[in-house]
């Protein structure tokens, strides 16, 4: 990593030979780290918002679906791309887990080049590029972003945002409208993958600074290059306008968590990136938010911050590499560092995935620096020990990859590297229900109360539980608790009020119905319940709007189906009512339900064999 020659320098063969053995090693390496991802399957951690049981993306690629994807903020996001690469790998590999984890690496892989590319075509040295893109290729911390399928926004964020860097550094050496709209139009491709890229811009005056070498201490050149950037500035703005936009669902008021702690959270989690970066152990899927930090560690934390800031500023000058690394780590932290507290999570694994490069130059550039001034043999340092830091990152890596594998694994390990993570038992309580092991979920559910009483989620998932153990006044006591808690939870209401509706309390399940409409208008399932309340008080006609209703929100909600079939049956429009029995068991084949009401119908219509055939099929799935 010393001494080394720069490649274009050397004419002919060998020079491209050199690039082309490195770019080829990068790619086996990482592929390599990676290859445990396609043995992985989905996981219930928003795969089923994104994937799984996302209406719009099961359809593939389409007209109607290509405009969803760019007018829905679904998922609290507006990320069109995002969408549509999704509904690619719908189209081609359909719900097979494989082909969605290898496009996401795939798209890792790319990353990785482009990052080797731009850094190289501002730099001279190859060695010290190679070593970044090797660190970013394998560093543990970077798993969560592309072993999580419904985390393809950060791999193709970084695809659009590398190539944005190396359109820019040709723009610089070659200027021209042409080259800067090339800049724009990836900056806005890469907007639309995730809106993390917004601080682009500022990174963009960074690399002037260095290693571009453009920004020349006059305040006429910085006037300069910062008017250059206006227009990027401007698509920024718009993509954070937009971004709040649809966020606002999600995003955390300041009467829940105030500025104050939010700051402290964002001071201590800067500094446990950096623990993480330099010793990537106890890596989790989701650290839960901390309402009372610790002051001591918060002001540690600030004055490691603070040091470091002073000693960079003192160094910046004569390294370079210094500021620029710093300020990258810096800067692009902020739209996810938690001022704007979105979701449950303290900090996350995956929002270091662009922000660490910044980390990584400093460390290559100054290993670098250092090595040069030893008067020693330098084998053991620049050959050596980087080949073993990456090998030991490659074993990291491919162990925290095999994590991922399922619900149970992922969230096991959660729990095994975290202390009192609420959220982990709570969703391994749910892995636990879906695999029958209904007293182990129950376990796991009050352990997540145990450690935040306060959590909703877990409150409806212990609700959903105990109704469906015939515990239902248990139930509704921790439905009112979850809607206590959280008002504005939708889905509580619509249960609650299905709840209530069977106990034949329909004026309270009626204000549920409605309460969950005004909340959510487009709540398919909230439709099709109201549609059953509204059939058992003899109101058929304004249930059948609502079944209806829900199939246009949800074309794929079985028991909107169910309901609306045998609302047919009830008025003798038996084949349209046998054509939704049907659809509803396409979408889930082991709904005894749907094969009992099948078999009754068949029976009626007179197709006796067909209908014993589903009787006997409603009495297998009961009997399990």
């Amino acid at each position: 990593m010393t001494n080394e020659p720069d490649v274009s320098s050397k004419q002919g063969i060998e020079g491209r030979l050199i690039i082309a053995g490195i770019i080829a090693l990068l790619i086996i390496v990482t592929m390599a780290s990676y290859s445990g991802t396609v043995k992985n399957g989905f996981v219930n951690y928003d795969d089923a918002v994104y994937i799984t049981k996302n209406a719009a993306v099961l359809k593939g690629l389409s007209f109607d679906g290509f405009r969803w994807a760019f007018t829905s903020t679904y998922a609290s996001n507006w990320h069109p791309l995002t969408w549509l690469s999704h509904m690619v790998d719908i189209q081609l590999f359909r719900l097979n887990p494989i082909g969605h984890h290898l496009t996401n690496l795939v798209f890792h892989v790319i990353s990785v080049l482009l990052l080797f590319g731009f850094l190289r075509s501002m730099t001279a040295g190859l060695w010290t590029c190679a070593f970044v893109a090797a660190l970013f290729a394998l560093h543990p911390l970077h798993v969560e972003s592309v072993a999580w399928a419904a985390e393809r926004k950060d791999v193709l964020c970084a695809v659009f945002g590398f190539a944005t860097f190396w359109a820019y550094a040709y723009y610089t050496h070659h200027p021209g409208i042409k080259r800067y709209l090339l800049v724009m139009t990836l900056f806005a491709l890469g907007l639309m993958t995730k809106p993390m890229l917004v601080t682009l811009p500022l990174v963009l005056l960074l690399l002037d600074y260095w290693p571009l070498e453009r920004l020349a201490i006059n305040r006429q050149c910085i006037f300069k290059l910062a008017a250059e950037k206006a227009l990027l500035l401007a698509m920024t703005m718009g993509s954070a306008i937009i971004t709040v936009i649809a966020q606002k669902p999600a995003i955390g008021g300041f009467d829940r968590i105030g500025l104050p702690i939010r700051t402290a959270n964002a001071i201590v989690s800067y500094c446990i990136y950096l623990r993480q970066l330099f010793w990537p152990t106890k890596l989790a899927a989701i650290y839960p938010y901390r309402a009372h930090p610790n002051p001591v560690a918060v002001t540690m934390c600030a004055l490691l911050l603070i040091t470091i800031t002073i000693m960079v500023l003192r160094a910046g000058r004569r390294r370079k590499y210094l500021l620029t690394g710093w300020l990258w780590y810096i800067v692009t932290l902020v739209p996810v560092i938690g001022i704007v507290q979105v979701g449950s999570q303290a900090h996350a694994d995956r929002y270091t995935y662009i922000p660490s490069i910044g980390i990584f130059m400093i460390v290559s550039w100054g290993l670098k620096a250092i090595i040069g001034r030893m008067e020693i043999d330098k084998k053991l340092l620049t050959e050596i020990a980087p080949v073993a830091l990456v090998a030991a990152l490659c074993v990291l890596t491919w162990k925290q990859v095999g994590c991922w594998k399922n619900d149970g694994t992922l969230f096991s390990h959660a729990i095994a590297v975290t202390k009192g993570n609420y959220i982990a038992y709570n969703n391994l309580g749910y892995f636990f229900e879906r695999s029958g092991r209904r007293d182990d979920a129950m376990a796991y559910y009050q352990k997540a109360l145990n450690f935040c009483p306060d959590y909703a989620y877990a409150h409806y998932n212990l609700g959903l539980l105990l109704t469906d153990m015939g515990r239902t006044d248990e139930a509704i006591v921790h439905y009112r608790k979850a809607l206590e808690i959280d008002p504005g939870y939708t889905k509580v209401h619509d249960n609650l009020g299905l709840l209530l509706a069977r106990l034949g309390r329909t004026d309270e399940a009626l204000a549920h119905f409605r309460r969950a409409f005004e909340l959510n208008p487009d709540h398919a399932k909230a439709h099709s319940n109201l549609g059953a309340l509204l059939e058992m008080m003899g109101r058929t006609d304004e249930a059948s709007d609502h079944y209806r209703k829900a199939l246009e929100l949800d074309p794929d909600l079985d028991e909107a189906h169910n309901n609306l079939g045998l609302r047919l049956a009830k008025t003798g429009r038996n084949e349209e009512a046998l054509d939704h029995f049907l659809k509803a068991l396409t979408i889930n084949p082991n709904n005894g339900d749907t094969h009992y009401n099948i078999s009754v119908l068949l029976e009626k219509m007179g197709r006796t064999d067909e209908a014993l055939d589903h009787y006997r099929k409603a009495l297998e799935i009961k009997q399990k």
